[in-house]
């Protein structure tokens, strides 16, 4: 599945109720992700369009998200790209892991609804404070990863002091994209959720 860098836009301008009149300004935000590497490994050449696959919607709708709750772009794209195998790493887990049948996730899709019980939490502390007594403790560390038949286990048991973090539900952020990837592609939602997980799957073979 690929979709050009103009349409990739308008797909998500659209997510976030962006009308033609601000579009200028948000393709600014999108150009300001790029000069951070996010999203990675367009594929650019001599008179070619940057085209976008499903690594590059993936990793661009999670920076996106990032920003729409306050993250600055050069934050959200090191969260999203500081490993350059994070996001394929996750989307594999999801699909292997948590739901391993194209078909059924393709019906949780339909119902924009991701059962939280197989979905895939991604969590991340900024440490911004700690960094203060402490110049090398990273402030950029990836997401680390929690499945959601085991959420409850883990809130039992991280520590006292980790009350805030940033938490994405991945598994319904991956159904919010592959329904806006199929209404915008006119594909079938089952035929798009099947692309998502043989890229998935093609990353798990051969990680």
């Amino acid at each position: 599945m690929e979709i050009r860098a103009k349409e990739a836009e308008a797909l998500f301008a659209a997510a976030y109720g962006i009308g033609p009149e601000h579009r200028v300004a948000f393709r600014r935000r999108l150009e300001h992700l790029r000069t951070h590497g996010c999203p990675s490994g367009l594929a650019t050449g001599r008179g070619r369009p940057a085209i976008y696959s499903w690594l590059q919607l993936v990793q661009q709708t999670i920076a996106l998200d990032l920003i729409d709750v306050g993250l600055t772009p050069e934050r959200a794209a090191r969260l999203v790209v500081g490993d350059p195998h994070c996001v394929k790493m996750f989307a594999a887990v999801l699909t292997t892991l948590m739901a391993n049948n194209a078909a059924l996730a393709a019906t949780w899709i339909d119902k924009d609804k991701w059962p939280s019980e197989h979905s895939l939490f991604l969590y991340g502390r900024l440490r911004e404070l700690a960094s203060v007594s402490d110049p090398t403790l990273p402030t950029d560390a990836t997401f680390g990863l929690v499945r959601g038949d085991e959420i409850e286990e883990w809130n039992a048991e991280r520590s006292s002091i980790e009350t805030v973090a940033i938490v994405i539900d991945f598994g319904q952020l991956i159904a919010s994209l592959i329904r806006r990837v199929a209404d915008f592609t006119e594909r079938s939602t089952v035929e798009t959720t099947k692309s998502f997980y043989a890229w998935a799957e093609y990353y798990e073979l051969h990680s």
